[in-house]
C-alpha cells in the first residue's frame, strides 16, 4: 500500500483527504454537542438512561445525515487516481457526479 501511494502521488499522497477530514470534524462535533444537549433536556420516558439512549440515537441520525456530503467528498479525494482524474479542489469533488 505504501509503495503504491508513493509511486502514484509521492509523499503528499499519504495525506490526501486530511484537510477534508479536518473540515468535517469541526461542524460534526458542534452539531453533535448542540443536538445532544437539546435532546437530553427533553423527557421521553421516566428513565434517564433510556432518555440518553434516545437522545444519542436521534443525534447520530441527524449528524450523519448532515455530514454525509462532506464524507463523500473526503472519500473521493482520498481514492482518486492522480493520473486519470485528480480532484484538486473540494468543489470539483462535490459537484462531479459522473464517476
Amino acid at each position: 500500500s505504501s509503495g503504491i501511494n508513493a509511486e502514484y502521488g509521492g509523499v503528499r499522497s499519504f495525506w490526501k483527504g486530511n484537510g477534508t477530514n479536518c473540515m468535517k470534524i469541526f461542524p460534526e462535533n458542534c452539531v453533535r454537542y448542540a443536538l445532544f444537549d437539546s435532546f437530553c433536556n427533553k423527557r421521553y420516558t421516566n428513565s434517564q438512561f433510556i432518555d440518553r439512549i434516545i437522545s444519542g440515537g436521534l443525534t447520530g441520525i441527524i449528524v450523519q445525515t448532515c455530514v454525509y456530503p462532506i464524507e463523500l467528498a473526503k472519500t473521493r479525494v482520498m481514492v482518486d487516481d492522480v493520473k486519470v482524474r485528480p480532484y484538486q479542489f473540494m468543489r470539483r469533488a462535490v459537484t462531479d457526479w459522473d464517476i
